[in-house]
C-alpha cells in the first residue's frame, strides 16, 4: 500500500507504468486505489442506508402529519372548554401547554423506549464490520 499526495493519482500511476516496464518482466501490473475498493466493499452497506434514511425520513413525516391532525382534532373539539378557560381568566400559555402535555407525555414514553432499543440494534449491526470505533 503506497500513499499518494492527492490529485497527483494519474501522474504516479503512468510512473509506476513506466517503472514496470523498465523492469522486462512477464507479469502485468494491476493496481487499484483504496478509495475504490472501500466503495465497492461497502456499496451493500451505502445503499441499505440510502433506503433506511429514505424511510426514516418518510416515517418521520407520516408521524409529523398524524400528530398535528390529532392536535387539531383535539383543540377543535374542546374548543367550547378552551373559550370557557379563555373567559375564566387562563393564560393562552396555560392552556396551550396543557394540551401540548397530552401528547408530549406518550412522544416522551415513545422515546424511552426507541432509543435503547434503536442503540442495541446498532450495536449488533456495527459488531459485523472489521475496524471500530471507540
Amino acid at each position: 500500500m503506497i500513499r499518494i499526495r492527492e490529485g497527483s493519482a494519474e501522474a504516479f500511476g503512468a510512473y509506476l507504468k513506466s517503472l514496470w516496464k523498465d523492469l522486462k518482466t512477464e507479469q502485468h501490473l494491476t493496481f487499484s486505489y483504496v478509495e475504490d475498493e472501500r466503495q465497492h466493499f461497502y456499496a451493500k452497506e451505502i445503499s441499505w442506508s440510502k433506503i433506511v434514511s429514505g424511510a426514516a425520513l418518510c416515517a418521520v413525516l407520516i408521524a409529523s402529519m398524524g400528530a398535528l391532525g390529532m392536535i387539531s382534532l383535539s383543540v377543535a373539539r374542546r374548543r367550547k372548554e378552551i373559550a370557557i378557560r379563555r373567559v375564566m381568566g387562563a393564560v393562552p400559555s396555560k392552556i396551550a401547554s396543557g394540551i401540548v402535555l397530552n401528547y408530549a407525555l406518550p412522544g416522551f414514553v415513545a422515546a424511552v423506549i426507541a432509543l435503547p432499543l434503536s442503540y442495541f440494534f446498532m450495536d449488533e449491526w456495527l459488531s459485523i464490520f472489521a475496524y471500530r470505533f471507540q
